[in-house]
């Protein structure tokens, strides 16, 4: 067992019920189903179905993503259903996009890739294999990207370009080999010598299988890999004639295929292949009565495996065997089970391919839904992106609620035009909406600078709030700055539109500091809002507020006054008979007076 290995499985050990459903819990509980997943297939998929369950309860998109990719692998490698693995991962991949995870979406594209290469369609397999190894070199990923390059030359394996193929297998391995990383080395050392065996190089093979076994033995992962290059092994020793050195291997293999499954090892395709060879070796001896044992052993796996290939290979040589025993009946009957089934396997075969042929198609057609159930998302993120915070619309995309919350540290932001309605009397209302949504339009620019959230407009009221829904450093000196920005913005318009002989409004602003609650309200048609005293007084600085000001209260003077010239206008009373301290804001001190000073409160993506 890897070192890396050893220590995942003893953070997981130690890890709490409760712990197991936080995020922390499910990442590290997907990243042992990830690795571990080559040696326990049962192991991968119940911490899987755990993991999801417990991303779905606490509403963790990314660990769905990564529980739905080791499901999806599942379903692949040991559940023989491409189908459903493509279903899967196409759901998983959907979720890795919202959360724009590169790595989490290559490794779903590379079992994409699988599943089309398993169907046969060569073209979607490679262009999801390029689509992962793009996306693991911009992560950095090197054995991801070697994977990619193993897979690679699986593809043009099966498509008989055996010089692609090894170029791949070449370059996935020099990339193991620097990482060090045994189990992959293993795999593509098992990959190359099986390419030799298609074309007969039984010397080559048996090299490059050896060093898969040395390379296995290194993890200390004596899992199905290690299972298979044992018996390829066997395999080789058998077509070289050393049947001996191959019942070695073989015996070995069959040993280890029962521990893995020990209720069924049938189940496996690989066990009827190795009780296959065991019979060949055997034959090759002229044990023959051993051999017969053998081949009805893979005869019975085979069928409990639905491996009707391995099953006719089986009764051609059993009927062998018959023969040379001079049984000619016996040889004849399990030569026509042979010849029946060889039918059957060239018919299926072709039934098969249009089955993947149509099963392809569907997959192709379930993307194509989902990336327009993509885009239709996207777009009313778009839409509640122009209502709501972004923080707040995940929020509610991703639980379908919004928790109201309190915030300590806000300034609120209130204007209104001086004016307004008296001056709106001269225009038409093209005129009057194309003014307001000049004006507002640049006043969302000027907040969004200093990373202040707009809440509402109600006719020409505007209306901001600085640490709501993200707590915002300075949250009082960048309002005070908006503050002014807006207002030097409106009188220089006034100036513009004057000077075209067209009266204009004045602009007048106020702002408040202090506790609030925001949360949305409505359900059919909601709106992100704000309450509370704080919100109360700053609507009060803006309404009796002085025309071209900026008029702020007790409570944000105290947290601006050593970085703007203020001017004191004493208790103001109000309505209900309140009295209000209150201040107007003349400018920024003079030796603040400077860009340098002032961008540090910029939004950095500005």
């Amino acid at each position: 067992m890897s070192d890396s290995l050893a220590a995942l499985r003893k953070k997981v050990s130690i890890l709490s019920s409760d712990q197991r459903n936080t995020i922390s819990g499910i990442d590290l509980l997907c990243k042992l189903a990830w690795e571990e997943g080559v040696l326990n297939s049962e192991q991968l998929k119940r911490l899987s179905e755990e993991t999801l369950a417990n991303s779905r309860q606490i509403q963790y998109q990314l660990g769905k993503a990564r529980s739905l990719r080791n499901l999806a692998y599942w379903a692949l490698v040991f559940g023989n259903d491409a189908k459903g693995s493509a279903a899967l991962a196409q759901e998983a991949v959907y979720l890795a996009e919202i959360c724009q995870n590169d790595q989490a979406m290559a490794e779903l594209f590379d079992i994409l890739a699988m599943c089309f290469t398993y169907l046969g369609s060569f073209e979607r397999s490679l262009e999801y294999t390029r689509k992962s190894m793009g996306l693991f070199q911009k992560t950095g990923d090197q054995r991801g990207l070697a994977w990619s390059h193993r897979n690679l030359g699986e593809l043009y394996k099966d498509a008989t370009d055996f010089e692609q193929a090894e170029s791949h297998y070449q370059q996935a391995l020099t990339i193991f080999e620097q990482i060090e990383h045994y189990n992959g080395m293993a795999r593509v050392y098992n990959n190359i010598g099986r390419l030799y065996t298609d074309l007969k190089d039984y010397k080559t093979a048996l090299e490059y299988q050896l060093k898969s076994l040395k390379a296995d033995e290194k993890t200390g992962l004596q899992g199905l890999g290690y299972s298979g290059t044992l018996l390829y092994i066997g395999m080789i020793n058998n077509r070289m004639g050393d049947t001996e050195q191959a019942l070695q291997y073989l015996k070995k293999s069959k040993q280890l295929l029962e521990e893995l499954f020990p209720d069924q090892p049938e189940q496996n395709l690989n066990y009827a292949a190795v009780l296959l060879e065991m019979g060949l070796s055997h034959q090759k001896q002229n044990l023959l009565d051993q051999a017969i044992v053998y081949f009805k052993q893979s005869i019975q796996a085979s069928e409990i495996s639905e491996n009707k290939e391995q099953e006719y290979q089986a009764y051609k040589s059993i009927s062998e065997c018959y023969d040379s025993l001079k049984k000619y009946h016996t040889a004849l009957e399990h030569y026509r089970k042979y010849t029946l089934l060889q039918q059957q396997v060239l018919i299926g075969e072709n039934n098969l391919k249009l089955d993947n042929m149509n099963m392809s198609q569907e997959i192709v057609l379930a993307e194509l839904e989902k990336d327009t159930q993509r885009r239709l998302k996207e777009e009313t993120e778009k839409i509640l992106l122009r209502i709501l915070p972004k923080k707040v619309m995940e929020e509610l995309r991703d639980t379908g609620g919004v928790q109201p919350q309190h915030f300590e540290q806000t300034t609120v932001l209130f204007s209104d035009f001086v004016g307004f309605t008296q001056i709106s009397k001269t225009m038409s209302a093209e005129q009057l909406v194309t003014e307001l949504d000049y004006c507002f339009s640049e006043f969302d620019k000027i907040i969004q600078s200093y990373g202040l959230e707009r809440m509402k407009t109600i006719g020409d009221g505007y209306m901001a709030v600085a640490g709501v829904p993200i707590r915002l450093e300075h949250y009082a000196v960048r309002s005070v700055l908006v503050a002014l920005e807006l207002s030097h913005f409106i009188n220089a318009l006034k100036q513009q539109r004057e000077s075209q002989n067209q009266e204009f409004w004045n602009l007048r602003i106020g702002l408040n500091s202090g506790p609030l609650i925001a949360g949305i309200i409505g359900h059919s048609k909601f709106a992100y809002d704000v309450w509370g005293e704080t919100v109360n007084v700053a609507s009060r600085m803006e309404s009796y507020g002085q025309s071209g000001s900026v008029n702020i209260s007790e409570s944000t003077y105290q947290l601006i006054k050593d970085f703007f010239d203020c001017e004191s206008r004493g208790k103001i009373e109000v309505k209900h008979q309140q009295r209000f301290t209150m201040y107007l804001v003349k400018n920024v001190k003079s030796e603040y007076d400077n860009e340098a000073w002032k961008s540090q409160f910029y939004l950095k993506t500005n």
